[in-house]
């Protein structure tokens, strides 16, 4: 071959092959030959064997053998163990001097006192002769004939616990290091000499067969070592984590998601139920980070296949909470206390010992009374926006602002109506929450972090969930704490149908902080992908490098984004 690029460059165009019983020779294009070399040479003397290798049997067969001779050599030395001498006076000159029937006379005298020889080692001889023993020592032959077993062993490449089935020798030794490397030299075979012949072999065959070779043609080697069941766990945990971060980061979509666990199925044996039609229904769109999950802020993430339970769990969220809203539609809770001028937008409770300016319409009042505020229907139509359940519009807002009521809305995509919501305390049991997963709610809600109340934000006046979010109150002053948050998925992603529904969560959080006398502190934890969103669009203030807060003047912009409502 002289094309330089070609694999086969510099070895025969053709092959002369000789039948053996017929002597006919043929001549074979090397496109149809597949060589397997054995043992590589070096370069002067693969020349001299025309390019061929050597024999994968010599070397271990020259190895054996010698194994077999030393095993042979120990095992006549065990007959020389004990060895017995007699000492005869004159013996050599008896040998020598006498005639044959004098030294058979002698053999019988030999062989009839090895006869007489008691159980008890008695030897009965002349009184000039002598009777000696020597025993030979093994020492040394055990270490020796190790080394041949070690010899076998490397010329045939497998370790030797394997080849010779024994138990792996030194202390704390488990030979598992000896059989991952045995294991990486097969996957190197594997690929170096095995797939150059598939390569050649397969396309001739796929021909023969299907009139054509496929494009995505590839194959793949089956592992030589099969991983344990921990091992497996642990592969498909890592691997499931890896992805599920993916998809919560934006980085991805769900379909992509999907399509990356199924493929990793072949391996961990999970998620092997994940079907074509799962991925062609899951959405392919990649969240926007404004409508996903506050990453990094705690929570057990279990994704599950999606199903279609979201009634069946508004229904039973509305049953077993029907308590007083935290955030809205209860002029008993909102009612504002003496207490502060504050900040003369909110009606919070204000600093303690000043007076006035927090209660709504710009007036006081006094300690215990409740104040109620009246929103007509023709206030609550201004504007030009247009509402999809304006009937269900909550009687009181999230907070008193010195333009009226506060009502966190969502945005319908498509039509551009507005939703109004509203936020209320849930308790979600572990039935509830099994169904939340199967609809594709990532966190685990049925188990929230220790001291964190779990909130909904509903459709106002139903019990259509459409989103949660866990706070938790400062012991003394500070910030109120989001631990984690998130949105309906039917809502995530570009396609979802409505928007702005994390901006209403933090705004109902942000509302309750000033109400209870926080000032407006809301803090989170971020993942350092999303700092730079929680930058842009709520313009936090930084504790560390992710943690994060919304005071004062920014939570009062937040509020204000939702006047007029």
């Amino acid at each position: 071959m002289e094309d330089i690029t070609d694999p086969e460059y510099g070895l025969p165009d053709f092959y002369n092959v000789t039948d053996p019983v017929s002597g006919h020779m043929i001549n074979i294009h090397h496109s149809r030959c597949i060589r397997f070399l054995g043992n590589e040479l070096p370069y002067w003397e693969q020349v001299s064997e025309l390019y061929w290798g050597a024999s994968v049997i010599e070397s271990v067969f020259d190895e054996l053998k010698k194994r077999d001779n030393v095993s042979w050599n120990i095992a006549q030395l065990t007959f020389m163990a004990n060895l017995r001498v007699l000492k005869m006076q004159d013996l050599g000159q008896t040998l020598s001097a006498t005639d044959p029937r004098s030294q058979e006379e002698l053999y019988r005298t030999l062989s009839a006192q090895n006869w007489l020889m008691s159980n008890m080692g008695m030897q009965i001889m002349d009184a000039a002769d002598g009777l000696e023993t020597h025993q030979y020592t093994f020492g040394g032959l055990a270490d020796c004939y190790q080394q041949f077993i070690m010899d076998i062993s490397g010329a045939a490449e497998i370790p030797v616990t394997k080849l010779f089935g024994r138990s792996p020798s030194g202390l704390n030794a488990t030979g598992e290091s000896d059989l991952q490397n045995y294991y990486d030299m097969i996957g190197e075979k594997q690929e170096s000499i095995l797939r150059p012949v598939l390569n050649k072999l397969l396309p001739p065959f796929l021909m023969s067969l299907f009139g054509a070779v496929p494009d995505d043609l590839d194959f793949d080697f089956n592992p030589v070592s099969e991983p344990t069941d921990k091992e497996r766990s642990d592969l498909a945990k890592s691997g499931t984590e890896n992805v599920v971060s993916a998809v919560n980061a934006g980085l991805v979509s769900k379909r992509a998601g999907l399509k990356e666990l199924k493929q990793q199925s072949e391996r961990t044996g999970v998620w092997t139920n994940i079907t074509d039609e799962d991925i062609e229904k899951a959405s392919d769109d990649i969240d926007e980070m404004g409508d996903m999950p506050i990453p990094g802020m705690g929570g057990q993430k279990t994704p599950q296949a999606i199903g279609s339970e979201q009634e069946q769990v508004n229904t039973q969220a509305g049953q077993e909470n029907a308590t007083q809203p935290i955030f809205a539609s209860d002029a008993s809770y909102f009612s504002v206390l003496d207490g502060g001028d504050g900040s003369g937008n909110f009606g919070h409770a204000g600093r303690p010992g000043k007076v006035g300016g927090s209660a709504p319409e710009g007036g006081t009042v006094s300690q215990g009374e409740q104040h109620e505020t009246k929103v007509t229907q023709s206030q609550s139509q201004s504007g030009s926006a247009s509402y999809e359940n304006l009937q269900n519009k909550p009687k009181y807002g999230i907070i008193q602002s010195n333009e009226g009521p506060i009502f966190p809305v969502l945005t319908n995509r498509k039509t551009g109506k507005k939703l109004y919501t509203e936020a209320r305390p849930i308790k979600i049991t572990p039935s509830m929450g099994a169904k939340l997963q199967r609809q594709g709610w990532e966190f685990e809600w049925h188990k929230p972090k220790a001291g964190f109340q779990v909130h909904a934000l509903y459709e106002a006046g139903t019990d259509n969930i459409l989103g949660l979010f866990a706070t938790q109150e400062p012991e003394e002053g500070g910030f109120i704490e989001i631990d984690i948050a998130e949105t309906n998925p039917k809502n995530s992603g570009k396609n979802g149908e409505y928007k702005h529904t994390l901006r209403s969560m933090i705004a109902c959080v942000a509302a309750e902080s000033f109400l209870k006398g926080y000032g407006g502190c809301v803090k989170w934890k971020s993942k350092s992908s999303l700092i730079s969103f929680y930058e842009q669009n709520f313009n936090v203030m930084h504790i560390n490098e992710q943690e994060m807060y919304i005071a004062d003047e920014e939570s009062v912009k937040l509020l204000d984004s939702f006047k007029g409502n």
